[in-house]
């Protein structure tokens, strides 16, 4: 059995809303009626509030000028400064999960 997209669950919980029947969204999005069911039921019959990332993660731009800057041998106020420098705690946590090797 193969995972249902992200666009197919959205899809989903809006057929639930109109009030379709498990059958006919089953059909509509060719996905077996037991895997909407159990999506429904797992959920309480109401659609999850959409996901959010948190402010303080650090964004997929910053984590890559972080992976380039240390490629670079660059420092971390280096790369602070290069990113604003308010997200050096940001840094902090990224070298507190780095192997003992690679710093």
């Amino acid at each position: 059995m193969r995972r249902m997209g992200r666009a197919q669950v959205q899809q989903m919980w809006a057929l639930w809303k109109q009030g379709r029947t498990l059958r006919s969204m089953s059909e509509a999005l060719a996905v077996p009626a037991h895997t909407i069911y159990w999506l429904v039921v797992r959920a309480g019959g109401l659609a999850p509030a959409p996901r959010r990332r948190a402010a303080r993660v650090l964004s997929l731009v910053e984590r890559e000028a972080i992976s380039r800057g240390l490629v670079g041998r660059q420092s971390i106020r280096a790369m602070a400064r290069q990113l604003g420098g308010d997200r050096i705690t940001g840094f902090g946590r990224l070298l507190e999960q780095m192997p003992a090797e690679k710093k």
